[in-house]
């Protein structure tokens, strides 16, 4: 891709202690603007929405929230979660049934023998009709026990990165989400070591795009998950990994929950101090400290909120929690709802706007639950703090949060109220 060439072009004059020229960057983005602009294609603008979709969703609400049901016409990546690394770097996950439900369509079981599917059922079939590239996300906060020791080993890189080339012949999706959490956890050489694997991985995905350009002209597409802290973004060697990749997904949404001793928000645009915790502040950090480009971010947006347990009388912003999420009203996603089970219970809580964070936050009327979540409203200025910064886009987590039955058990999606609301704040 255009960004993933120019990084590298300039990387390596910089290493190389040679001099690039504007002429030669200049000539060679005109090139690639004018090649591409038959292929080019997003929902709204210029900017990318891209959205994790975690298999294990499908089965609430009388699977609510399978392939046919996404709007597709407003992302541009969906990203299937999670694949897991095995100890030798072989891949799976956790439900084999819900994976192929997913990937590769609904079964026709009226056929013996070889298993068939009825066409365009499956996420990747959906997304491909509609111009979305689908990915799959390897790892996540369960599936990373053994990136450590994989990376460090030449022949555990090796498989895995033969499994990422088997799960696009097998699947046919366009590339990897690496969703590492995180390097520096498991050993000090991990900055080293994820450089490897992200090598490697870029070099098969290349060698996979030669036979494709005969054919489609498929780019493969390489991504990171990353976390919105310094504490683990320094473990990352940046100057050596932006070549191999396309773009960064920031998970810039989890700044507070039981580990912070105050009610917070969870995934505050800005903050009242400077160099708080905040979108604004990793963003700087990104750009400022390691030098990443405006263009290769994705600023996350989270479809869940937290809900805290607090003292009667103590929750307010500010005020101290009593160290865990509330698992009484939230029972089922022990306090960490999806957007469409707050707005069920919205009636409960009297809602509030911070002007410094830009950001909403309820307290509930009995006051002894604090609520931070997106909304609307906030999400709109996440978008609009996008485009104003000229980043690349917005990575969802997960797309399956905000959708709202016309009535609990219909099956059908009268609304999607914070995608519709992230692909309009996106808008030139």
């Amino acid at each position: 891709m255009l960004k993933r060439k120019l990084s590298s072009i300039l990387l390596e004059g910089e290493n190389k202690q040679e001099l690039i020229t504007m002429k030669q960057v200049y000539l060679y983005v005109l090139f690639c603007l004018f090649f591409l602009n038959g292929f080019a294609q997003t929902p709204s603008s210029k900017k990318e929405i891209v959205a994790y979709y975690p298999d294990w969703q499908v089965y609430d609400r009388n699977k609510l929230a399978s392939p046919d049901h996404l709007d597709y016409k407003k992302l541009t990546t969906i990203v299937y979660a999670f694949f897991v690394p095995n100890a030798n770097g072989e891949l799976s996950t956790k439900d084999t049934y819900i994976t192929e439900l997913i990937l590769k369509g609904k079964r026709n079981w009226q056929l013996e023998g070889k298993p068939e599917y009825y066409p365009n059922s499956s996420l990747v079939e959906l997304a491909h009709s509609k111009k979305t590239e689908v990915l799959i996300s390897i790892g996540g906060w369960t599936g990373s026990d053994h990136f450590s020791s994989i990376a460090a080993d030449s022949l555990k890189r090796k498989t895995f990165t033969k499994e990422c080339i088997r799960l696009i012949d097998e699947y046919g999706v366009d590339g990897f989400d690496i969703d590492w959490e995180f390097p520096g956890r498991g050993s000090a050489s991990d900055s080293i070591h994820f450089t490897s694997l992200l090598k490697e991985i870029r070099e098969a995905l290349d060698q996979k795009e030669i036979g494709f350009r005969k054919r489609d002209k498929r780019d493969l597409i390489l991504t990171i998950a990353i976390s919105s802290s310094d504490q683990h973004m320094k473990y990352i060697q940046w100057n050596k990994v932006l070549p191999y990749l396309d773009y960064i997904n920031v998970m810039s949404y989890d700044y507070a929950g039981f580990w912070v001793p105050t009610n917070a928000h969870k995934s505050p645009l800005f903050s009242a101090e400077e160099g708080g915790e905040s979108i604004a502040n990793s963003i700087s950090i990104l750009k400022n400290k390691y030098a990443i480009p405006d263009s290769m971010m994705n600023v996350g947006s989270s479809f869940t909120g937290n809900v805290m347990s607090c003292s009667k009388g103590k929750n307010q912003l500010g005020d101290n929690h009593n160290g865990a999420y509330d698992k009484t009203l939230f029972a089922a996603s022990k306090g960490q709802p999806t957007f469409y089970e707050i707005k069920e219970t919205l009636h409960l809580f009297d809602e509030k706007w911070d002007s410094l964070a830009h950001v909403n936050y309820y307290e509930s009327k009995d006051s002894t639950l604090f609520l931070s979540c997106e909304t609307e409203r906030s999400v709109i200025e996440k978008a609009q703090f996008v485009k104003a910064r000229n980043l690349n886009g917005v990575v969802i987590w997960d797309i399956t949060g905000d959708m709202l039955e016309s009535k609990p058990g219909s099956g059908f999606v009268k609304k999607r109220p914070l995608l519709e609301a992230i692909y309009e704040g996106l808008k030139d």
